[in-house]
């Protein structure tokens, strides 16, 4: 046995008997032990080794080329005889130094390192010693703790990053707190005077992940690519999806910060009674837009089925119809309209006036809309509720007399909309007494039969509603 794993399994075999605990954390020491990887030699040879001398810390394949010629997987071997000798210890590897701090080559690395560090769930780490303010290695710490200068960081939940060789190219991924993804690129690719302007092509292939149409771009860089010892962070333009790939050339000797924010879910942007129209004499149709193109479960002739519309007095649904298109926004819209026991079929009696739909018989009404059963174009289903939460679902708020909802009721003669047949509803009465579709003082919306005319029979059914309210 190794004397490591000899002194843990040592001491929990005494804690165990005697009741104590006589570490909280099993901690050790690192240094890359090929030639001058830990110091600040930054020629050829070196800055190849230091790239692939980071594999130590993580990969079970790599045979270190020091003298050390072994496998070393740092870390999951001391997580291995802490969970075999004495469960439940942190693991800290208390210092640490992959050395250049002074050169991007140094940058790299320790970018590299403290990417190693987050996705194999160390659980402290100590760098010995701190580098020098604004060094490169200085900078490379800042671009996972405070890019923006705004303390704004690298992500707290891992998410797996694969690429193709980690001794040119290594990648790291996290999500932030705020839904961001933070994706590490660390181009350990060595610049080269002869070709000084050669650049990385870098793609990012995402999945699972649902995202805006672009990522934000934070790269630490040489200011001068022919001086590796100047550099500095920079925010970049923002780099464009397409599809779920992003793609830039990176610099060589580099490491490049992509903030993607998550995808926002499609809301409800606004719902209009009637058209906008103020008056509740009649109610034919409901306008629910959204913020974006969205989809219904079985298309859009099932678009329907995602609303429901129930009397509140009666507590019967609504049978609805729902026409959907686009504004010249591409924003989806649907126009829904009624029919059933709960529409008023005394205004279809006439033929003279032909108007789209059925009103809504007189009461209050309550709409839901299920956004479980809506996508929007990000794949996302729609947040109805405007919580912030996908497939939430819409409840439109009950109305009171002066209030300021959706103002969902109807009540033949109401004229202004304030859910009361009054004197002001009176006085547009009078105006349009006698009068016929033909004349420009026809109001349709008091033609209570629809037989385009507003005469006695219209009259009476404003008479049996005088004085009364919907609330």
């Amino acid at each position: 046995m190794d004397y490591l794993p000899w002194v843990l399994n040592q001491l929990h075999i005494y804690d165990q008997a005697h009741g104590t605990k006589s570490l909280d954390v099993f901690s050790v020491h690192y240094y890359p032990q090929e030639n001058n990887v830990s110091g600040g030699a930054v020629d050829l040879t070196t800055e190849n080794l230091r790239n692939q001398s980071t594999r130590a810390l993580w990969d079970p394949t790599f045979t270190d080329p020091s003298w050390i010629n072994a496998k070393v997987n740092l870390i999951p071997r001391l997580q291995g005889w802490v969970n075999t000798y004495y469960p439940g210890l942190k693991v800290d590897v208390s210092e640490y130094n992959f050395g250049a701090e002074g050169n991007m080559n140094g940058a790299t690395a320790q970018a590299d390192v403290l990417g190693i560090f987050g996705r194999q769930g160390l659980d402290m780490a100590n760098r010995w010693t701190t580098p020098a303010t604004n060094s490169p290695s200085y900078l490379a710490m800042k671009m996972y703790r405070d890019y923006d200068g705004h303390d704004s960081t690298f992500g707290q939940t891992n998410v797996r990053a694969t690429v193709a060789n980690p001794d040119q190219v290594s990648a790291f991924a996290s999500v932030r707190s705020d839904g961001a993804l933070t994706v590490m690129v660390i181009n350990k690719n060595l610049f080269s005077l002869p070709n000084s302007s050669a650049t990385t092509p870098i793609t990012i292939n995402l999945s699972d992940f649902a995202h805006g149409s672009s990522a934000q771009l934070w790269q630490l860089a040489a200011t001068d690519p022919t001086n590796q010892n100047n550099a500095a962070i920079s925010h970049l333009g923002d780099v464009s999806f397409v599809g779920d790939t992003l793609s830039i050339n990176a610099p060589m000797g580099s490491v490049s910060l992509f903030v993607i924010p998550a995808a926002v879910p499609a809301k409800v942007a606004s719902i209009q009674v009637n058209d906008g129209n103020a008056q509740r004499s009649e109610v034919r149709s409901i306008s629910v837009t959204f913020t974006d193109a969205v989809t219904f479960a079985g298309g859009n002739a099932n678009a329907a089925a995602a609303f429901a519309l129930r009397h509140v007095q009666t507590g019967n649904n609504v049978v609805l119809a729902a026409a959907v298109s686009l504004n010249a926004g591409g924003q989806t819209v649907v126009k829904l309209t009624f029919s059933g026991g709960e529409t008023d079929t005394f205004s279809t009696q006439g033929t003279a006036n032909p108007v789209d739909g059925l009103s809504l018989a007189d009461g209050r009404y309550t709409l839901t809309i299920n956004g479980a059963a809506i996508t929007g174009s990000n794949g996302l289903a729609v947040d109805a509720a405007g919580n912030g939460t996908a497939g939430s679902t819409y409840i439109s708020p009950a109305d009171t007399f002066g209030g300021s909802g959706l103002h969902l009721y109807r009540l033949y003669g109401d004229v202004n909309g304030d859910g009361v047949v009054d004197s002001t509803d009176l006085g547009m009465v009078r105006s349009t007494f006698n009068s016929n579709n033909s004349q420009s003082n026809y109001i349709q919306y008091l033609d209570a039969n629809n037989d385009g005319v507003f005469d006695s029979t219209d009259l009476g059914q404003f008479r049996t509603r005088f004085n009364a309210n919907v609330f």
